[in-house]
């Protein structure tokens, strides 16, 4: 799992993804597929890359959405594997898994293929190597929509060209506290580098934490893009960086009242709904960031951030009520966080 790996700068960078749109040359994009060519994309992408031979062939599942409940859809969005968008989608339509988790191919979302590499920590670079030696074994044995002109041929003409989003997931709670991070989203956007939610485009920024990625994909190179996303990031990990120190050392009681404040809900209440949850978690990270927090890392703040999002929780305990679900978060808190202060 992706959230098992701290990685790089891991005190403002959470995570990093690289996502590739391809479509079958030749073929209707999907929602215009009949449900016979749903099906057939299906099992050409899952004998491009399960029979590819590989070394990490082996290790992909496939899961059907038609197949899976409601919570097991949620489950896997929480997880990052899908969009939300593949959720709502109808006709035959998967994902393949692989990689501990760390690469997931949906099948017939918006494009035929929306693969995509997601690794803890900030590695922009390494998460692009991992993806395109997956495209590259799926090119091998199928053909691409794609234009001298153009390049990759997609649904969206905002994907238009290399069918990149590299997006970069970031815990931004000094610059949001402040106020700061308005201004910050406007100038970047000039930038063609556009901010989202925590589950990407029109999802919210919960726990201050944002998405971070590339607007432009036409007339502009895969390189180039990444040159230009990872200078806006090296920015905004200094500034948050600055930010939080200067909050720090300006006010230290009152900062290490909030966060001991906040960990102390965390870690002792019984009931949790996800809102509270989500509201608290910030200061835990500052807290364990300005060493206020010991013995507790990056690594475990990551796991409670998915491991308790509601889809998580309800399939961990087996529960199908708000109540009982909010009673487990809660009890799951007291356990892994017990005497870590």
């Amino acid at each position: 799992m992706w959230y098992k790996s701290a990685g790089n700068d891991n005190d403002v960078v959470i995570s990093t993804r690289l996502r590739l749109a391809r479509n079958f040359k030749g073929l209707n994009f999907p929602g215009k597929m009949s449900d016979e060519e749903a099906d057939s994309v299906i099992e050409k992408v899952k004998n491009a890359v399960v029979n590819s031979g590989t070394a990490i062939s082996d290790s992909f599942k496939y899961i059907d959405l038609r197949k899976a409940s409601n919570i097991q859809k949620l489950f896997f969005l929480e997880e990052h594997l899908i969009s939300s968008e593949m959720i709502e989608g109808k006709g035959p339509r998967g994902v393949l898994t692989g990689y501990d988790d760390k690469i997931s191919i949906m099948i017939n979302e918006e494009d035929h293929i929306r693969m995509q590499c997601i690794l803890g920590g900030y590695d922009l670079y390494g998460a692009y190597d991992i993806i395109n030696k997956i495209d590259n074994i799926i090119e091998e044995q199928i053909d691409y929509a794609f234009s001298e002109k153009y390049g990759y041929l997609t649904k969206c003409p905002t994907n238009v060209g290399t069918g990149m989003r590299a997006s970069v997931m970031l815990h931004l709670p000094g610059l949001s506290i402040t106020g700061n991070i308005s201004n910050i989203v406007a100038a970047v956007n000039k930038l063609g580098i556009t901010v989202r939610g925590l589950y990407g485009e029109g999802s919210q920024a919960k726990a201050y934490i944002y998405q971070v990625s590339n607007q432009v994909t036409l007339g502009i190179s895969e390189e180039d893009t990444l040159s230009k996303l990872k200078d806006v990031v090296d920015m905004l990990i200094e500034k948050e960086r600055e930010v939080c120190k200067t909050l720090y050392e300006n006010n230290l009681l009152a900062f290490k009242d909030k966060i001991a404040r906040a960990y102390g809900v965390l870690s002792n209440a019984y009931v949790m709904s996800s809102e509270e949850f989500m509201n608290l978690i910030p200061y835990a990270r500052m807290g364990v960031n300005m060493h206020i927090i010991d013995n507790i890392d990056s690594i475990m703040l990551n796991t409670l951030l998915v491991e308790l999002q509601p889809a998580h929780v309800a399939m961990q305990a087996d529960v199908d009520s708000d109540l009982r679900r909010d009673e487990k978060r809660a009890e799951i808190l007291r356990e892994r966080l017990k005497g870590r202060v």
